[in-house]
């Protein structure tokens, strides 16, 4: 979307756009084929999925409005992400969705996944581009007992969950 940023410095200044979108924690960006940007914006109990064109006007699409933008008060990662073709997953009521943005609510959840005790921590999904797979990352909320889990990113279906003991706060998932 930017180009070439070599020419910027403090005397030629990137001619940046201020865009009207808000949220009340962190925020993460999904470029697609399409050739936009996708975020979520969260205020006031109003949730929507953000589309960004290149020429910055945008369009909005309401979510559920159970997301929440982060998954733990002090850690600030949206629990939102998604794939370059255009599909998006977020947290919403303790509950995993697949979305689009001509069906960013939908009825369904991906996976009801629970364990009890666990809860989303962290970034809480990301989807691994390459394995089509959805990780979540649980803990305890005595912050002593992590829980990974593998899910197709399809389907929902879990592929398998790995647990572990210790106080790592493990924050995101990182593919290359």
């Amino acid at each position: 979307m930017c180009g070439d940023l070599s020419q910027y410095d403090w005397k030629n200044q990137f001619p940046y756009e201020n865009i009207d979108v808000s949220t009340s924690g962190g925020t993460r960006f999904v470029e697609c084929k399409d050739g936009n940007l996708y975020t979520v914006e969260s205020t006031n109990g109003e949730n929507n999925l953000v589309k960004i064109k290149p020429d910055f006007t945008i369009e909005k699409a309401p979510i559920h409005a159970s997301y929440e933008p982060s998954s733990f008060g002090a850690y600030r990662e949206a629990t939102f992400c998604g794939t370059s073709d255009g599909t998006f997953y977020y947290i919403a009521g303790g509950k995993i969705y697949r979305a689009t943005f001509d069906n960013p609510a939908p009825t369904e959840a991906l996976t009801t996944y629970t364990k009890d005790g666990y809860g989303f921590y962290g970034a809480g999904i990301r989807v691994n581009p390459q394995t089509n797979e959805l990780l979540a990352m649980y803990l305890t909320s005595e912050y002593n007992k992590n829980l990974i889990v593998r899910f197709n990113a399809t389907t929902g279906e879990k592929i398998s969950e790995i647990t572990y003991d210790g106080y790592y706060f493990p924050a995101t998932f990182i593919f290359n």
